[in-house]
């Protein structure tokens, strides 16, 4: 997870600049314009980006689920006691401790994170065939079609029940 946070949210905000400098280079260059590599390397960023966003969502969902399950003995032991200036205040004296609350929001949030790995994944191969859709219109929207399930799916799997 430090590599996560150190690295890929961290490279998020470098990419773009690294993005949009490149895009320039294609505004400015015929040449440059239809690189099959510098479009790859764009869609991709762009692409996955956003799954990052989301996956860091999950991480804050974790914390909105996790700190509450703290009872008043344990909550110095809570991310929450340990953060100056948050939002969450301590239970009142007396609150037990969800013990078994707190083991299944943090597995649904871990199970939540690998479906964002699933989702990189499999984006990272569709994303890279990007560059087909600039002579098939069909390849392009079909490419459009699985983003959206990519970036949606693992947001409404785990909160929406699906039917046999």
């Amino acid at each position: 997870m430090l590599f996560y946070f150190y690295f890929v949210d961290k490279g998020f905000h470098l990419n773009r600049i690294v993005v949009y400098s490149l895009r320039a280079l294609q505004a400015h260059s015929d040449k440059h314009r239809f690189s099959k590599g510098l479009i790859n390397y764009a869609q991709v960023s762009f692409g996955l980006g956003f799954v990052g966003i989301a996956n860091d969502l999950v991480n804050i969902v974790r914390c909105l689920l996790v700190n509450p399950t703290y009872g008043s003995e344990r909550y110095p032991e809570s991310p929450a006691a340990a953060s100056k200036g948050g939002v969450m205040t301590a239970p009142p004296e007396g609150t037990p401790d969800l013990t078994r609350t707190r083991f299944w929001a943090r597995r649904f949030t871990g199970f939540w994170n690998l479906t964002f790995l699933a989702a990189i994944v499999t984006g990272s191969i569709v994303n890279s065939q990007y560059y087909k859709g600039l002579d098939d219109q069909a390849w392009a929207d079909k490419v459009a079609t699985i983003r959206l399930k990519l970036f949606f799916r693992p947001l409404l799997k785990s909160s929406v029940a699906h039917p046999p």
